[in-house]
This record gives C-alpha cells, structure tokens and sequence, in this order.
C-alpha cells in the first residue's frame, strides 16, 4: 500500500477514510500499543494504516488471516477494545472469508452507537482492485504499477498460500441426497452453511466481473438484505425448502438487465437467465419485431441449449422456442406462440433469455465452473443486448396560434349569449 499511492488511497477510501491524493498513506507491522489494558502478546496488532494530511490522521487497526485460517471472534472483540481505547478510526480485516453483504467481517459484529468503521476485505477483493486499478490504467508512476502487478501475480501464485480456493464444504454430498429425497429440511444446519458459501461465492463472482469489465457489478439486494446478511440468507433457505431451488441476482452497471442464477438443488442444475421488459410503446407484433432484430440478432454465437421465453399476461403461461430458431426467422416465434393457442389479445408481460447447465461433479469444482459460465453467458447473451430508449415525444405542428384558439372561444362564447365583438 505505502509503494503504489492508487492503490492505499483505493483502501483507505473502502474504508470510510480520507483517500485524497495530497495525504500520505504509511504502514506499520507488528505494532504494540502502549494504552492497552491486556498484556503484551494481545495488544500486537498484525498492522496499522496511517492516512495523515497535516495535524488530520485517519488510522485504521489491521487485522489479516492468510490461507486457510479463519478470523476468530474473541481475538476481533480484543481489537474492537483496543481501537476503542487508542481512538483508532476504523478497523479492517483481511482473510480469505468472503465478507457479509454489508462488508462487516463474517463475524458476530455488534458495536452499535460506534464512530469506528469495521469492515472486511477478503484476499480476493484486495486482488480484484488491484487488478481494476491495471485494467485502468490508472497507476500514474510506471514503476509503482509494476510493482502491484508484481504484487497482483505474487497473490495468484499458489506456493504463496496467501489465497485459497472457495469451495463448497463437506457437507455437500450430504445436502444433494436430502434434496434428492425432497429432506432437506432435516438437514437445515447443512443447508444454512451451503446458502452462506453461497453468498461467499457471488460475492467473489462480482469482484472477478468488476475487475474485467470496470463497471460496478453487485448483489441485487433488497434494502434490509442490504443492511443484514442473514435476512438475504433466510431467504435463500426459505425458498430450498420450499421450491427445492434458490435465485439471485448480480447486478452489473449498464447492463440491459441483471443476471439471474438460480440453483436447483434437486435437477441439479444451474439455470442463467436475463429477463426484458417489451417497450411500452409498441403493440405486441412490434414487440417481437423489436426483440428479433434489436436483441437476438447481436447474439452471432448462441450457447447450446439457448432458449427464449415469452411470459404472458395470462395464467402465467409462457412460449418457450430456441434463440438460433427465432434469430433464423421472426415468423418461427409466431408459429410457437400460435402453436401455444395465445390469443391476440394477451399481452407480454416479459422476454426471458435463460440456459441451463449441469452442477459440476467434482466438490472442488462447483463454485468455479459456475463462475466460468456466469462469465460465458455475459460474453454470450448479456453483452449483446441494449437497453431501449422510447422516442422522443414530439409536438405536432398546429397551424392555428394559442392566441387565435383564445380569440376563436371568447368570439362562440359571445355568439351563444347573443353578444357582437365590440367595434
């Protein structure tokens, strides 16, 4: 951080800090605090991050876990104490956890009514914003970004150990037979650690999407989700036990809609979907027209398997027909739809584009190929598509004046009470 000035001033600003190009960001390891109430040994901090302009200092404790080592929540609650009592004005963690969806540390965090911002960056973030700060270009000084692409490959570098791979626990095999059986309920503790290794993926998923397409790519979240994790979690589990699948959604910045992933449990399958609203503007053969030649036909690579769905304003039935076949010819979509007897008079509540991929077998492989082909079905499908923008509303040219209509209604107002105009 204190060699590459982009790069301190892209964490410190994660942080809630002051990350303004005139400050100067210094690092400390290994820092013992004077003002502690515990011993020695616990009051060695792994690090301090000082952002100072003049007589105004940020500081931040550094907490970092490398590997497979976890955080643990005793030794976190001793730092909270310590940053309390030196006045330190943030706290930041870095394992190789995913952090909740509100950046806490995937940890018990409670410090309410607190001014320290706590918050946690996993090893795979840290790598992604130094990889989007390359991908930029923004490093000014040449030899500072080769020093964090340096640091970037060091990171990847397996006899490193500073990362580990996320992959799905072992209860697993354990999770796909009780979904199978349609019992998961019975294995409710399983499934909750499945759903949050879950969330630790997508949450990995829009780091690596970020960091490739330098837009801003989230979670879609409901506010509350937002704030709680365990609320998104709950829901995730609710909808396993109830529908044997669960969906999320990333968000990516310009995208003509967010990608939906679902996971089916009991096919296992992975299902990647885009949903498209119909332009308002346009009757439902103008629709279809639109979908044809302003969307499908920028897919020039369809992925096997590629369907288009046509939900209705019915019954919530729905049309289903292959992408290459309704790219070929639009009337190939209108055959479908009257093969499904649709009458004329239902409307398109929405297009889905979605494809369905088999679960990985190998446990070690699940979240990655899924990564893979959220990636291909970007490359695929969601790159092509455009978000539309209705026509500009326009005035009619009116050959009579608004002062000669005013004049035209005071002259029929008069006639009906059998007034002349006045000489």
């Amino acid at each position: 951080m204190r060699s590459v000035r982009e790069f301190s001033q892209a964490i410190v600003k994660l942080a809630d800090g002051p990350s303004g190009k005139t400050r100067r960001v210094e690092c400390y390891a290994e820092v013992v605090l004077e003002k502690s109430n515990q011993d020695q040994a616990d009051s060695r901090l792994d690090g301090v991050i000082v952002s100072s302009r003049g007589k105004d200092t940020w500081v931040a404790l550094l907490e970092v876990k490398t590997g497979t080592s976890k955080l643990e929540q005793k030794q976190f609650e001793k730092y909270l104490d310590l940053a309390r009592d030196n006045d330190f004005n943030a706290i930041i963690t870095v394992s190789n956890q995913p952090a909740q969806t509100n950046n806490r540390p995937p940890l018990n965090v409670k410090y309410r009514g607190s001014r320290i911002c706590i918050i946690h960056l996993s090893w795979e973030r840290l790598l992604r914003e130094a990889q989007l700060l390359i991908r930029q270009d923004s490093v000014e000084d040449a030899e500072q970004q080769y020093i964090l692409k340096e640091w970037a490959r060091y990171l990847l570098n397996p006899k490193a150990k500073i990362m580990s791979d996320h992959v799905v626990g072992d209860y697993w095999q354990d999770i796909l037979k009780a979904a199978s059986t349609k019992r998961l309920k019975s294995s409710r503790d399983k499934l909750e650690q499945f759903v949050q290794d879950w969330v630790g993926f997508l949450r990995i998923q829009t780091f690596r999407l970020r960091a490739k397409l330098g837009g801003n790519v989230d979670i879609r979240l409901k506010l509350k989700e937002q704030k709680d994790s365990s609320v998104y979690i709950k829901r995730l589990i609710d909808e396993c036990l109830n529908e044997g699948h669960m969906s999320s959604s990333i968000q990516i910045s310009h995208a003509a809609a967010p990608i939906d992933v679902t996971f089916n449990l009991e096919s296992r399958k992975i299902l990647f979907s885009v949903s498209l609203k119909p332009p308002e503007d346009k009757d439902r053969r103008k629709q279809i027209i639109w979908l044809r030649n302003e969307q499908l036909k920028n897919i020039k690579e369809p992925l096997p398997g590629l369907l288009l769905v046509v939900e209705w304003k019915f019954r919530n039935i729905h049309t289903e027909i292959n992408v290459s076949d309704a790219i070929e010819d639009r009337k190939n979509i209108e055959n479908a739809i009257q093969a499904d007897n649709i009458g004329s008079d239902i409307g398109i509540r929405f297009f889905r584009i979605e494809w369905s991929t088999d679960i990985a077998r190998k446990k070690s492989e699940v979240f990655s190929s899924i990564g893979e082909n959220t990636e291909e079905f970007y490359r695929a499908v969601i790159q092509n598509l455009k978000v539309y923008i209705p026509s500009t509303p326009k005035i009619e040219k009116d050959n009579h004046s608004e002062n000669q209509d005013l004049k035209d209604v005071g002259k029929s107002g008069r006639e009906e009470r059998g007034q002349t105009s006045p000489p």
